[in-house]
Order: C-alpha cells, then sequence, then structure tokens
C-alpha cells in the first residue's frame, strides 16, 4: 500500500518515469516472447459474416420474414457476452486481481468474498 504523503514534484516525476521505463521494459519482453502470427492477427468487427448478418437483420426488421426461419438475429462478433445476456464477471476479476496484487486483501476495493477465495 501507498504511504499517504506528498512528494515533491521533481521526485514524484522521477518514479513517474521509473514505472514508464518499467512498463515499456515489459512491455517489449511480451511482444518479443509472441509469435509473429499473434502479432499480426487482425480482429475483423467489419468482415464479410457480420455484413451479411447486418443484411439479414435488415430484411426482418423491413418485414421479409418468408426467407427465414427466424425472427431474429443476435450479433456475436462484437466481443460483448453482455450484449446477448451474460452476467458480468466482476467476481472473477477481483480474484485475480487480489491474486496478482495481494495488497488489494488489504483494502475494500474488492469484495469481501472475492478476498477470501484469492486467500
Amino acid at each position: 500500500m501507498f504511504m499517504n504523503t506528498k512528494l515533491t514534484r521533481p521526485v514524484a516525476g522521477l518514479l513517474q518515469a521509473q514505472a514508464g521505463k518499467q512498463i515499456h521494459n515489459t512491455h517489449q519482453r511480451v511482444l518479443q516472447s509472441l509469435s509473429k502470427n499473434v502479432i499480426q492477427a487482425e480482429y475483423a468487427v467489419r468482415g464479410q459474416i457480420p455484413m451479411r448478418g447486418e443484411e439479414i437483420t435488415k430484411r426482418l426488421r423491413d418485414g421479409d420474414t418468408t426467407f427465414y426461419q427466424f425472427k431474429e438475429t443476435t450479433a456475436l462478433n462484437i466481443g460483448n457476452p453482455q450484449a446477448v445476456g451474460q452476467g458480468t464477471i466482476t467476481f472473477n476479476r477481483q480474484v485475480i486481481s487480489a491474486l496478482l496484487y495481494q495488497e488489494l486483501l488489504e483494502t475494500d476495493v474488492i469484495s469481501e468474498d472475492a478476498k477470501n477465495r484469492a486467500r
């Protein structure tokens, strides 16, 4: 946990610069360890399948229900599980955060349930 002390601007700036260098170095190591295929992978939200899905959705919305055996579509390409009814995963995120940064166990930032699971 951080102490509640006032730092002079030069000291605070130096600490921020050091933290920035550490983050940059870690980022570079991670990038070097990844396969080039992973780095070059593309996430195509606007590919042919989503565009076709939008066409079908528009036809259904305009009342053309004779061609399809369904009345609505669900977009599954957007990476938003809540859009299709899945609940949030706050508890899981809190537990993982506490496992990675155990100082969180001494705060009230995460729930008691998550703290207990992390312990």
